[in-house]
């Protein structure tokens, strides 16, 4: 049990830290891009966007990733303090 807390532990910590300097940054960034830019008529070349979002969307797929390892991790401790909780009773 021990060891499936700091795993899930692990996980919440890399999945703030992905948010934080990964995936939150890229989003900003693709906002940037998209936003209308007054004093360059020329505009952002598509090739930009597109790879801007590629990478949004990576990442996302990434946070998706963590996070269901993170619920994972979550539903098993659960299961246990529940295993743990029913042998408790049974033996009251």
């Amino acid at each position: 049990m021990r060891d499936k807390c700091r795993e899930v532990e692990r996980l919440s910590r890399e999945l703030e830290d992905h948010l934080q300097q990964g995936f939150v940054p890229k989003v900003h960034e693709l906002r940037k891009l998209c936003k209308p830019q007054e004093a360059d008529f020329g505009g952002i070349p598509d090739i930009t966007i597109r790879s801007q979002i590629q990478q949004v969307l990576a990442s996302e797929r990434y946070t998706g990733e963590i996070y269901e390892a993170l619920e994972r991790g979550l539903v098993l401790i659960a299961e246990d303090v529940n295993g743990l909780l029913e042998r408790d009773h049974a033996t009251s």
